[in-house]
């Protein structure tokens, strides 16, 4: 199997378990092509994903001009690192977390 292949694979299967288990604290804490897979899905209006188990998302040095509004689903987000990107604003939802 190609390398890429074995890192979606496993990149696909942390992001299902987000979704279903609770408690977890493996899958709480995200940063890289995970963190980043649940920035699109937060941009998609039609996600059906779960953010419930979320606590930690660093979403460092990829460049991000915005976040958008449906962060405010990340309910229980205690830790958002958002270091060298390049935000002027952040969405009302904020105020929700």
């Amino acid at each position: 199997m190609p390398k890429n292949w074995i890192i979606f694979i496993s990149l696909l299967t942390t992001f299902l378990f987000l979704g279903k288990k609770q408690g977890d604290e493996r899958l709480s804490n995200l940063k890289g092509k995970a963190a980043y897979q649940v920035l699109q899905e937060l941009q998609k209006e039609d996600s059906s994903f779960n953010f419930i188990n979320i606590r930690e998302l660093n979403l460092s040095y990829y460049n991000i001009t915005s976040l958008p509004e449906s962060f405010g689903k990340l309910k229980n987000l205690e830790k958002l690192t958002l270091n060298h990107n390049k935000l002027t604003s952040l969405p009302k939802s904020f105020g929700n977390l």
